[in-house]
């Protein structure tokens, strides 16, 4: 018998697409199972209560085996109506749904073609036909960011899923007896069984020393990990099952085969489709029911979100943010904002960072962060200031770097491998000369530059560690000390191979789009997406990324890989219009903040020394976390 708690599920299906939130549950497929309890995820989803201040629910079906949670931020359709857990008492159907679905309108007019009625304009209900009609194939259509689980009543089992590019981010733990899943790490620890709430994940630790982040699929706790982006995870009394529905190095894959039997375009023609196809994102991330903001630096990616934007029905508002200290300088973000939001018409916001605000707000960024990441402070001080505007949406450029090559790393890592591949990867000689090289250099190498330089011919053999020498931290070789060697191997081994040392990029025959899988699978999606979720999150603020987009993505990438040379930003900028031309010409800065030079340490003096670049911000976000989270 199904019972829903605190609140009635609601007859009919809201009129509008769903809220933002953060979902949570626990499965217990066994017949015989003991409940799990309601109480417990009651008091787990309301950790999460800055996901959805504006309302909760809970579900339990299956004798009190399943029980679902959902934290709600209402952006749109913010009546009752919009409330979750959702329910088709007809199809036996019940989701909790986190995200947008983009495309829910043709998928409507296809389902109803096929005889399929609809009760409402919903994109949930589009979610539950869709699933009703087609399972788990159903998923391949849908286009958008969503993380979700749908309790199927009718199979007595519970399906998971998570967006193609990863913009959702969905943990699962599933130790034999129990399924848990929720959108935050921390929520889901608290739900672990006592055997498991302290086991550290070794994998997390050293990936994250290496890359700056957490690489997915592991998490700080070796029980929980996270869905990867493009699947989903079936379970009921029979086991667990798992498929893909989107895959990056697929679509490019295929796009590589495309552009080599498709009837031939020109460069003039393919910049109009690419040009077309960011504007009708861009159209997708602006429906909403609450005003829109968008995170507006001076670079090119937010200009042309900008420029695109401004004849929008009711607009954006543009927020810039940007430390005191580069008042004056190159590195100053305003002015250059300031000019593109005149130019569009559009309101603009700007909030000055001093180093005092940086300490204020210092232990409230690293309750907020999910898990262990060197980024996203930026990301968490302008989602507050669109926050403090009267924001709960904005917009934000992350996706364009990816898309247009914007990073060193497009220009660097191929001829790397071009030009020291071939003797990195000489057997026995190569990885030898490699070691025998670094251990030459690395004493004295880091007076000069990043030691992990001392490893150039030693990573040039494969991509995964070439891309590792120019995204990295650290480099394995500088984290050996007090390590078992042996753990340490097979940590590194597992690491590398969620990093792509599997060599799933070799499918990939242009070096400059293995490069653009790279950064899309591991810095875009293990950091930027991760990132802008937990600091969005920590002020009720949902982001969203017009320019990472798995529709556009798919477009996308057909027109690079058609393209020779690949499309630039500046290329794109002058399609879309004249202040994203002007926004190319300017010296890229990044959307940043002088984070090395403000205090870390209890002291509020000043600036403390620290080592290279954000190393030593690095060790002091993973000893803080730890602290604030038990593990350590």
């Amino acid at each position: 018998m199904n019972s829903a708690l605190e609140f009635t599920v609601p007859p009919l299906f809201p009129q509008r697409s769903p809220p933002m939130c953060g979902i949570i549950g626990l499965f217990r497929p066994a017949p015989a199972a003991a409940p799990p309890g309601p109480e417990r995820v009651m008091a787990a989803r309301d950790r999460m209560a800055h996901r959805g201040p504006d309302g909760s629910g809970l579900f339990q079906a299956a004798g009190g085996r399943l029980v679902l949670g959902h934290r709600r931020l209402a952006i749109i359709d913010p009546s009752p109506a919009g409330a979750q857990p959702m329910t088709d008492a007809d199809a036996g159907l019940t989701v909790v749904f986190n995200g947008e679905i983009y495309n829910y309108r043709e998928l409507r007019r296809e389902l109803m073609a096929q005889g399929v009625t609809f009760r409402s304009q919903s994109d949930t209900e589009v979610l539950l036909r869709l699933y009703d009609r087609h399972g788990v194939d159903g998923l391949a259509r849908l286009n958008g960011m969503f993380a979700f689980a749908l309790w199927d009543d009718r199979r007595q089992g519970l399906l998971l899923a998570r967006d193609g590019l990863g913009i959702k981010p969905l943990y699962v733990f599933d130790d034999g007896e129990t399924t848990g899943f929720a959108s935050e790490c921390r929520a889901l620890a608290a739900l672990l069984p006592e055997r498991s709430a302290s086991r550290a994940d070794p994998a997390a630790r050293l990936g994250f020393f290496m890359y700056g982040w957490v690489p997915e699929p592991f998490s700080p706790w070796a029980a929980i990990e996270m869905l990867p982006a493009g699947t989903w995870l079936w379970t009921d009394a029979r086991g667990t099952s798992r498929g893909r529905f989107f895959d990056v190095v697929d679509e490019i894959v295929a796009a590589e085969m495309d552009a080599r039997t498709a009837t031939p375009k020109s460069r003039r023609e393919w910049l109009a489709s690419l040009r077309d196809d960011v504007a009708a994102s861009v159209d997708r991330h602006l429906v909403a029911d609450t005003p829109v903001s968008l995170f507006l630096s001076a670079g090119v990616d937010s200009t042309m979100i900008a420029e695109l934007a401004a004849s929008a029905t009711g607009g954006v508002t543009g927020v810039t943010l940007t430390a005191d200290r580069f008042i004056g300088s190159d590195d100053d973000e305003a002015p250059g904002a300031a000019a593109t939001a005149a130019a569009c018409g559009m309101p603009h916001h700007v909030r000055h960072l001093t180093a005092a605000d940086f300490t204020d707000q210092r232990d409230a960024l690293l309750r907020s962060m999910d898990v262990p990441t060197i980024d996203g402070v930026n990301v968490f001080f302008a989602a507050a200031a669109a926050a403090d505007a009267g924001f709960k949406v904005a917009l934000s450029g992350v996706g364009g770097d990816e898309m247009l090559g914007g990073y060193p790393s497009f220009r660097q890592i191929p001829p790397l491998m071009r030009f020291l591949g071939p003797v990195a990867r000489i057997p026995l000689l190569g990885p030898a000369l490699g070691r025998g090289l670094r251990r030459m250099t690395a004493p004295w190498l880091g007076a000069f530059t990043s030691p992990k330089y001392a490893s150039l011919l030693e990573c040039a053999g494969a991509d995964a560690d070439a891309y590792l020498l120019r995204r990295g931290l650290f480099l394995p070789w500088e984290l050996e000390r007090g390590e078992d060697a042996r753990s340490l191997a097979e940590t590194l081994a597992r690491v590398r191979r969620a990093a792509g040392g599997d060599g799933r990029y070799a499918r990939i025959a242009s070096p400059y789009l293995r490069v653009l899988a790279m950064e899309t699978e591991l810095y875009m999606r293990g950091q930027l997406l991760r990132d802008a979720d937990w600091a969005g999150m920590a002020s009720s603020v949902e982001i969203r990324t017009p320019l990472a987009d798995a529709a556009l993505f798919r477009r996308a990438i057909r027109a690079i890989a058609a393209m020779t040379p690949p499309p630039d930003k500046r290329t794109l900028s002058v399609a879309i219009g004249p202040q994203s031309a002007a926004a190319a010409t300017r010296p890229k800065t990044g959307f940043s903040l002088p984070i090395r030079d403000w205090p870390t340490a209890s002291s509020t003096t000043g600036p403390v020394r620290k080592p290279r670049g954000l190393r030593g911000w690095a060790q002091f976000v993973y000893d803080s976390w730890n602290r604030e989270n038990g593990m350590g």
